[in-house]
C-alpha cells in the first residue's frame, strides 16, 4: 500500500482530519496493512527530494507529535528526485548547476 504526498512544508502532518498531509483514514489503512504483514509506505516529495517512509519510521519520527519533520528523516530514507523521460534519465538535482 502506498500513500504519495507532494508537500513543500518543513513537516508533513500525520493522522489529520483534513488539510495537507496523511489523513486519519489513510494512516489507519497504512497501519492495518502493516500489521497484516503488507508493505505500507508514505512517499513524500519535497522540492527536489523524495523520502520513502515505512509505518515504523513514521511512528518513530512522529512520536508525541502530529507531523514528521523533514529534517528528522535520516538521509538513508531520502533520494534525489529524478525524472525519467523516454530512454534517458534527467537529473533535476544537478540541472540548475
Amino acid at each position: 500500500m502506498l500513500e504519495a504526498k507532494e508537500h513543500q512544508g518543513t513537516s508533513l502532518p500525520i493522522d489529520v482530519a483534513d488539510g495537507h498531509g496523511v489523513k486519519h483514514h489513510q494512516m489507519t489503512h497504512l497501519r492495518d496493512c502493516h500489521r497484516a504483514g503488507g508493505i505500507a509506505l508514505v512517499v513524500w516529495r519535497r522540492d527536489r527530494e523524495v523520502a520513502v517512509l515505512d509505518v515504523d519510521m513514521i511512528e518513530r519520527l512522529s512520536s508525541g507529535r502530529r507531523s514528521v519533520a523533514w529534517a528528522a528523516i535520516p538521509e538513508s530514507f531520502r533520494r534525489p528526485l529524478n525524472v525519467y523521460c523516454l530512454d534517458r534519465e534527467l537529473d533535476l538535482v544537478s540541472a540548475d548547476a
